[in-house]
């Protein structure tokens, strides 16, 4: 989503209050009740729902789903044939070039239609159906090559060494109440499993498809969709021991349910995952959680979405034009659009109207902010533009949910941003791995951005971006760590940590321009000094607490956490 405009105004908004709390003799944001009640309904990843009550990794895949093996002697035979197909079942009728299978059980597959489809439709609603494609190529022009009408569950089987294609190559033509849009198409349960290869070419709707649960569990897949989705599902997509490419118009993996807030998952165990997506590169309306293989997302708007996010290993590579991770609910990802009306881009005219005498945004409902006033002036055109200075009201104001969280636990995580790296309308935890985030060169964006705090207890972290709206970590961390918007640099340029022995702790080398920094690594330790060397800037910190900040007028942390704030 796009937020530069709303975070301009947030950035303008945030002066106004500030002017406002000066003339009613306010003197200190209280974050008291809100901190407690944040408090009172954290779990340990510091949302008031956990992920684990949505995916339950026991029940994940059947022993049939990850074993791709079959009695030959129980199998039946298909032979595909444009105008001359045949099988050797009783529970297989053909009507032209229309395959269709009525029965539980075991069908190998080979041949081709130039213009036909396999539809399932099992007598029997409880049926498990097993399709071992061992050298199958469909093209159905107005329809799924494959259609699963009615079953328990289909299980399509990539025989060893097979190559197998399936494609649509005109609009679809609905034949039945079934709204089919893919070229393989679900009502029910779908598992592709098996050692061989599979293309899917969909040139109109989604490429797969499932009403209930999509597993991948073995074979080397190549989707392409040039309309919709790659990988599509209602309840959850699963995926372990596959090697898939896909390339999307939209969303290559979607999982969404609007009726079953614990549905509409995605789950990553392992494999290698290629992405190139015109929309999302991985969405899941409730969780997505990434265990471990390699997720290299070389194209997308957003990166990773869903209402909660887990990274617990694997190599994961993001390259998104907006955000490179979001952890957002279904309304807090709409809020950006509608809780604001749309403003003129530019900050410099908004400030102009408000020094001027204009009526002020009006404040957060509530009782207005008490104690001392924040140090230092107010700031100024300059300064606000982008944001405050240090930035950091972000989300918070605006879109906070306690509901969400991206938590990173393990793993080696690298985010290339054209918006936010790392944003959370919630929380944002980080427990280990390695995190290297680029953020955006607008000052409009972070390159962390939570909507209530970030706190860190484990595992490296560096962030580069723009300072406009730069947030920091949470002072209730455990791990040391640093916020520095005095050093800055140019793509190209090492960004270096060093302790006071001048051994360099961390290494990074930016992608884009960038005037602060947020690191924390296990090597840092309060009462220690540290070095941050940017370009030919250079900054030198003395960690007097666990957290330190030199944003002036920042808010580190988000609005629930960042009780650091005003001054650093």
């Amino acid at each position: 989503m796009n937020k530069n405009a709303l975070k301009k105004f947030i950035a303008v908004s945030c002066a106004a209050i500030l002017i406002a709390a000066a003339l009613f003799g306010c003197t200190k944001i209280d974050n008291t009740d809100t901190t407690e009640a944040a408090e009172a309904t954290q779990t340990s990843a510091g949302a008031t729902s956990k992920l684990s009550d949505i995916i339950d990794e026991s029940d994940m895949f059947s022993d049939r789903d990850l074993d791709p093996s079959y009695d030959e002697s129980e199998a039946s035979t298909i032979t595909l044939k444009d105008g001359g197909s045949s099988s050797d079942s009783e529970n297989v009728t053909i009507d032209g070039d229309t395959v269709t299978i009525t029965a539980e059980g075991i069908y190998v597959v080979k041949g081709s239609l130039s213009n036909g489809q396999i539809v399932v439709e099992a007598t029997d609603e409880k049926a498990k159906v097993q399709l071992v494609f061992d050298g199958v190529e469909i093209n159905c022009d107005t329809s799924a090559a494959v259609y699963v009408k009615q079953a328990d569950k289909v299980f399509i089987t990539l025989a060893d060494g097979s190559k197998n294609t399936l494609s649509n190559t005109s609009d679809f033509v609905q034949t039945d109440d079934n709204n089919v849009n893919a070229v393989i198409y679900s009502r029910d349960d779908l598992t592709l499993n098996g050692s061989g290869a599979l293309t899917v070419n969909a040139k109109y709707g989604h490429a797969i498809s499932s009403k209930d649960d999509l597993k991948l569990c073995g074979g080397t897949y190549e989707i392409n969709a040039d309309e919709k989705n790659g990988l599509d599902a209602n309840d959850s997509i699963r995926i372990t021991s596959s090697t898939i490419s896909v390339t999307s118009a939209n969303d290559a993996l979607h999982a969404e349910n609007d009726e079953d807030e614990n549905a509409g998952f995605i789950y990553i165990k392992d494999g290698e995952l290629t992405i190139n997506a015109a929309d999302d590169a991985i969405h899941g309306t409730s969780a997505i959680l990434i265990k471990d293989g390699t997720v290299d997302i070389q194209s997308s708007n957003e990166g990773i979405e869903a209402r909660m996010i887990e990274v617990q290993g694997g190599d994961v590579s993001v390259v998104a034009s907006d955000d490179g991770f979001n952890a957002s609910s279904g309304n807090s990802a709409t809020s950006d659009a509608q809780q604001m009306p749309q403003q003129q881009d530019t900050t410099e005219l908004q400030t102009e109207e408000v020094s001027q005498g204009a009526t002020p945004p009006e404040p957060p409902s509530g009782d207005m902010p008490s104690g001392e006033m924040p140090s230092g002036e107010a700031p100024s055109d300059d300064t606000t533009q982008g944001g405050m200075p240090g930035g950091g009201m972000n989300g918070g104001m605006m879109d906070s949910d306690s509901n969400c969280y991206l938590y990173i636990t393990g793993g080696n995580i690298t985010v290339d941003a054209g918006g936010d790296g790392l944003d959370s309308n919630g929380y944002i935890s980080i427990e280990g791995g390695y995190t290297v985030v680029y953020g955006a060169e607008n000052a409009g964006n972070g390159a962390l951005d939570s909507g209530v705090s970030i706190t860190v207890s484990g595992g490296t972290v560096i962030a580069l971006g723009m300072s406009g709206m730069a947030e920091g970590f949470d002072e209730s961390s455990t791990q040391g760590a640093i916020l520095c918007n005095s050093v800055s640099g140019n793509k190209g340029d090492t960004v270096t940590l060093t302790d006071s022995s001048g051994k360099e702790l961390i290494s990074v080398e930016a992608v884009r321009s960038f005037d602060s920094v947020a690191v924390s690594t296990p090597d840092i330790a309060e009462g220690s000094t540290y070095t941050i060397t940017a370009g030919s800037t250079s900054a030198q910190i003395e960690m007097t607490s666990i957290v330190y900040s030199d944003s002036q007028g920042g808010m580190p942390g988000g609005m629930g956490g960042g009780r650091q704030g005003f001054g650093g």
